[in-house]
C-alpha cells in the first residue's frame, strides 16, 4: 500500500509541474500574440502614412519634372533668341574688319567672314526680304573681292624668279639629290592656302585660280629668263667662233649657204622638245647629258639645258601648287600655270634655231 500511495503522491506532484508549465507557456503566447498585433497595428499604420505621403509628393515631383522641362525649354529658346539677335547684329559688328581688309590678319578675317556667310544662311531661310540680307550680301562680296585682293597681294609680294645660280646647281645635280625649292615662306603658304579653301567654297568665285597660275607662271619664266640671259656672253662667243670657222657673215663676196643648217637645227630642237614633252608627260626630268652625247643633237645643249630646267621647275612648282589649292583644281590651275614658260621655252628653241 504504502508503494501505492507514494506512486500516486509522484505521479500528482508531475502533473502538478506540467499544469504550471502549461499555464506559463498559455501566459507566452497571449503576450507574443499581443506583441504581434501591436506591430501589426503600426505597421499599418505606417503604411498608410507612407500612403500619404506618396499621394502628397507624387503631383509635387511631376509639377518640378514639368517645370525643369519649361525651364530646359525655356533656356534653349533665350540661346536661339540669342543666337538670332547676334545674327541681326552681325553686319554692324564685322563692317569695319571687313572693309579693311586681311592684310597681316588672314585667319581673323576668315572667321569675320565665317560669320557672314552664317547670318547669310540664317537671313536666306528664315527672312529672304530683310534689309539685313541685302546688307550681308554686299559684305560678303567685298570679303570676297578683299580676299582675292590679299591672295594676290601675298603671291606678288613673295614669289620670287629662281636665282641663276641656285638653276645653274640644278643643272649640274641629279634629280634625287635636289634640295626642295623654297619658293615662298611658310606662313604665307598657310594663308594662302586658307584663302584659297576660303575662295573655293560653295558660291565664291574661283578667280583665284587664273591669278595663281599667272603669278606663279611668269615667276617661272623670270627664272628661265635669267638662266638665258647668263647664258648669252657664253653663247654669242661660240656663235662668233662658229661664223668664222664656217664662213657664215663673212664678206659680201662670200656664199652663204643657211636654209640646210637652219632645217637641220630645227629638226634637232623639234626632236629634243618631244623629248621634254614625253618626259614631262611621265613626270621625269631628263639628263641634258643623254642628249649632248648624241652627235645628232649637237647645237642644241642650251636648249636642252632649258628643257631640263623646265620639268625641274614645274615639279617644284607642282609640289607648291598641292600645298596651296585644293585637289579638285590642280589639273586647271597647272595647264595655265605651264603655259607661258612652255611659250618661252619653244620660242628659245626657234630663237636658237634661227642664229
Amino acid at each position: 500500500m504504502d508503494r501505492i500511495t507514494a506512486k500516486r503522491r509522484d505521479i500528482e506532484a508531475q502533473l502538478e509541474r506540467d499544469q504550471k508549465e502549461v499555464s506559463s507557456l498559455k501566459a507566452s503566447l497571449d503576450r507574443t500574440k499581443q506583441l504581434t498585433d501591436n506591430m501589426v497595428g503600426i505597421l499599418d499604420s505606417f503604411e498608410n502614412r507612407l500612403q500619404k505621403l506618396d499621394d502628397t509628393i507624387r503631383p509635387v515631383h511631376k509639377e518640378t519634372v514639368h517645370l525643369t522641362r519649361l525651364q530646359e525649354n525655356v533656356g534653349k529658346a533665350m540661346k536661339a533668341l540669342d543666337r538670332v539677335i547676334e545674327l541681326y547684329h552681325v553686319a554692324s559688328s564685322v563692317e569695319a574688319h571687313i572693309r579693311e581688309g586681311p592684310s597681316g590678319n588672314v585667319d581673323g578675317y576668315l572667321k569675320q567672314m565665317a560669320r557672314v556667310t552664317s547670318a547669310l544662311e540664317f537671313f536666306s531661310e528664315n527672312n529672304p526680304h530683310s534689309v539685313e540680307l541685302a546688307t550681308l550680301k554686299s559684305l560678303s562680296e567685298l570679303g570676297r573681292d578683299m580676299l582675292s585682293r590679299e591672295f594676290r597681294n601675298l603671291l606678288n609680294r613673295h614669289s620670287k624668279a629662281v636665282p641663276v645660280a641656285t638653276l645653274m646647281d640644278m643643272l649640274i645635280t641629279l634629280e634625287e639629290d635636289l634640295p626642295p625649292l623654297e619658293h615662298l615662306p611658310e606662313k604665307v603658304m598657310e594663308d594662302l592656302s586658307a584663302i584659297a579653301r576660303w575662295l573655293a567654297g560653295p558660291g565664291h568665285s574661283s578667280d583665284f585660280m587664273n591669278i595663281y597660275a599667272q603669278i606663279r607662271s611668269s615667276q617661272v619664266s623670270r627664272s628661265l629668263q635669267g638662266l638665258k640671259e647668263a647664258y648669252k656672253p657664253a653663247a654669242s662667243g661660240q656663235s662668233l667662233k662658229h661664223k668664222q670657222s664656217t664662213g657664215v657673215g663673212g664678206t659680201k663676196d662670200t656664199p652663204q649657204k643657211r636654209a640646210g643648217p637652219r632645217r637641220s637645227t630645227q629638226r634637232r630642237s623639234s626632236r629634243v622638245f618631244l623629248e621634254v614633252t614625253a618626259s614631262a608627260q611621265k613626270g621625269v626630268c631628263p639628263d641634258p647629258t643623254d642628249f649632248m652625247a648624241d652627235e645628232s643633237l649637237e647645237g642644241t645643249s642650251l636648249f636642252m639645258h632649258h628643257s631640263s630646267l623646265f620639268l625641274k621647275l614645274m615639279q617644284s612648282e607642282k609640289t607648291l601648287m598641292q600645298c596651296i589649292i585644293a585637289p579638285g583644281y590642280h589639273e586647271r590651275i597647272f595647264e595655265n600655270l605651264v603655259q607661258i614658260p612652255m611659250d618661252f621655252l619653244i620660242a628659245s628653241g626657234e630663237v636658237k634655231d634661227s642664229d
